[in-house]
């Protein structure tokens, strides 16, 4: 994902601003990392620098397994910037 992109998106949830989080990549692109809305510390991923922004009503299932999985990865990274686990992720502590 190019960082420039950051404008154009917002929280499906609320439509609040979002922050953006490398993991693995540089300034000019996001190979791996998160999407965070600051205020609610909801978090979306971002994988093979594609954003992946569902509403909380749309995480389940198998969305919900491939959070998980991104959240056991980056959790430390994820805890840093903030992020809320919420019930969706129960298996992520």
């Amino acid at each position: 994902m190019e960082p420039r992109l950051l404008q154009f998106l917002a929280d499906p949830n609320d439509g609040a601003a979002l922050e953006l989080h490398t993991f693995e990549g540089d300034e000019r692109g996001v190979r791996d990392g998160a999407l965070l809305n600051p205020q609610s510390g909801r978090w979306f991923p971002v994988c093979d620098g594609i954003p992946t922004l569902f509403a909380d009503a749309l995480r389940v299932g198998g969305m919900a397994d491939e959070d998980a999985a991104f959240a056991r990865k980056y959790q430390s990274d994820l805890r840093a910037a903030g992020a809320n686990f919420d019930s969706a992720l129960s298996g992520v502590t």
